[in-house]
């Protein structure tokens, strides 16, 4: 008897769960939908570099730079598109996963949130000179390149 009500509150809690999740997804994806821009500030990714790098004069040279604020002024361009985030944007942050799958919608202008940030160019144990994940030529014309709009 015991096993039977066991199975039955199991079975009664992933019904629950699965139905609230979808809830919670929509609930948090309106309410940053509130907020028109991002800001280097509000930059998810910030907080990982903050967090040992917030003395350092690169990490407040960062905050005022245009890679700070590269999707803020994306997204008020008028001919901004979602192709442009492989610039203006990093980590490809979304508001919500696919409901009922492991994979992420594609970014999009309207749900990207990171502006370019310090992991978009450096990682820690990377092998060329302050921490560039390629050399600096070749990194920096992956998006300074003229062939873009």
């Amino acid at each position: 008897m015991s096993r039977i009500t066991s199975t039955t509150i199991t079975i009664m809690l992933m019904i629950l769960i699965t139905t609230t999740i979808p809830t919670v997804s929509a609930d948090t994806s309106e309410s940053k939908s509130e907020k028109p821009d991002s800001t280097a500030e509000e930059n998810p990714l910030r907080e990982k570099c903050y967090k040992c790098h917030d003395k350092e004069v690169e990490y407040k040279e960062w905050e005022t730079s245009g890679h700070a604020n590269a999707l803020v002024t994306l997204k008020k361009s008028p001919d901004a598109e979602s192709s442009c985030l492989t610039c203006h944007s990093s980590g490809y942050v979304v508001r919500a996963p696919v409901w009922g799958s492991r994979r992420f919608p594609r970014a999009t202008l309207e749900t990207a949130q990171n502006s370019v940030a310090c992991s978009s160019c450096h990682r820690h144990g990377a092998k060329y000179e302050h921490k560039l994940i390629r050399a600096p030529k070749k990194l920096c014309i992956s998006c300074h390149r003229m062939d873009c709009g």
